[in-house]
């Protein structure tokens, strides 16, 4: 249905089988693909189009402005859009991935046999990712399953299925490429491999592991959300996010395998959970919730600036409500506590613990004239009321070493 136009420095017809054999600078034009090679074969009867490694000239296929695909071995039919690519390679935007057999059902899904996957575009990469089956969706996702991720040949992790973003869109679910290195009291590392997931225009989850081999292994993931003005009071508007800022588990310091992660004898973990919640019921009430969880006070193993110098623990809590007379009502709730400190059974030296929690009710009333409008004295008489209460608790200590008094 289509117009296929070759060219060729030379051209070769046998007019018996209607076949044609171009070589040098061999290219075959059809429906927006175009193969190119050191020598392509025609069967015109059967529509069948065939190049192989010729000249140390791999050949290579292109459609429309997505990045060609190079094989050993090239088959295609021209009717059924069909074809067969061997130990091919092509580059995507998350790196290269390559293949013992493609199989082009269609225009838009390609399926790819004992596969890999790497950002990195050496012929033998520092690290890939491989797997036994991978079905590529035109302008939309790549899956893949199983998946293993390989450091210089050595697996290190195993999922069940993984997808990778093969889109143009900007906002697309998918896998998450890592950043890779060594560290010398630490290990070779992997760092932020995971995927990130946007099943809508008003949430998305991002899920992320970070894995040293000589020290540990971590966990991060962030639930994002957002909704303007629902039809109903408790979707009105709302936005916030539940973060696991971290999840890890720690090898004791004289442990340097990671075989004992899973060991509980041989290992310490730390967990930092936040939870941010903006609520707006209709427009003159809303809630504000910001609660943090820090598991302990463990900083010892700390790579994050932010967290070795951020050890103090606050969660708060608002309502507010207001009224068209300017009227308002504010109840709020405030918890403090210092982490860098030492608990008092923890530690027998001199030390401070500090916390503080704090309650109030603020309710104002704006001033108004008690007797209504007029040219008498007492029209100007006006009434006006605020009310807040605080409730406040310090917890404190100082213990004393030696013997002395406490």
């Amino acid at each position: 249905q289509s117009s296929v136009v070759y060219f060729a420095d030379f051209i070769f017809y046998n007019l018996a089988n209607e076949s044609s054999l171009l070589t040098r600078n061999a290219k075959i034009e059809y429906d927006n693909n175009i193969l190119e090679g050191d020598e392509i074969f025609s069967n015109w009867q059967s529509n069948m189009i065939e190049s192989a490694y010729t000249n140390n000239v791999y050949p290579m296929i292109t459609k429309g402005q997505a990045e060609p695909m190079i094989g050993d071995y090239m088959k295609f039919d021209l009717t059924t859009k069909k074809g067969y690519i061997e130990k091919g390679r092509s580059l995507v935007d998350v790196g290269v991935f390559k293949g013992e057999n493609f199989m082009q059902k269609n225009d838009d899904e390609l399926y790819i046999h004992s596969s890999s996957f790497s950002s990195c575009n050496l012929e033998h990469p520092h690290y890939y990712f491989a797997s036994k089956k991978m079905k590529v969706i035109n302008n939309d996702k790549i899956i893949s399953k199983p998946m293993t991720v390989f450091i210089q040949d050595f697996p290190i992790a195993y999922v069940p299925f993984a997808i990778f973003p093969n889109s143009e869109k900007k906002r697309q679910s998918g896998l998450i490429m890592p950043s890779f290195g060594h560290s010398s009291n630490r290990g070779t590392y992997i760092r932020d491999f995971g995927f990130y997931v946007a099943p809508n225009d008003f949430m998305d989850l991002d899920f992320l592991i970070d894995f040293y081999d000589l020290k540990y292994i971590e966990f991060k993931s962030n639930l994002r959300y957002n909704k303007m003005y629902g039809k109903n009071w408790y979707n009105y508007k709302y936005n916030g996010s539940l973060q696991i800022k971290k999840y890890r588990i720690d090898l004791l310091d004289e442990i340097n395998d990671f075989n004992y992660l899973s060991d509980s004898d041989s290992t310490n973990s730390q967990s930092i959970i936040y939870f941010k919640h903006n609520q707006s019921f209709d427009p003159t009430q809303k809630v504000i919730i910001d609660y943090e969880y820090k598991s302990d006070r463990n900083v010892e193993n700390e790579i994050d600036i932010k967290e070795i110098l951020n050890q103090n623990l606050v969660s708060n809590f608002s309502y507010s409500k207001s009224w068209q007379n300017g009227t308002s009502l504010i109840i709020g709730y405030n918890e403090f506590k210092k982490l860098d400190i030492p608990e008092i059974d923890d530690f027998n030296n001199q030390s401070i613990n500090y916390k503080h929690y704090s309650g109030g009710i603020t309710y104002n009333m704006p001033s108004k004239k008690i007797f209504g409008n007029g040219d008498k004295w007492y029209h100007n008489l006006y009434l006006s009321y605020n009310m807040i209460y605080k409730s406040n608790r310090k917890d404190y200590y100082k213990v004393l070493s030696n013997n002395q008094s406490s």
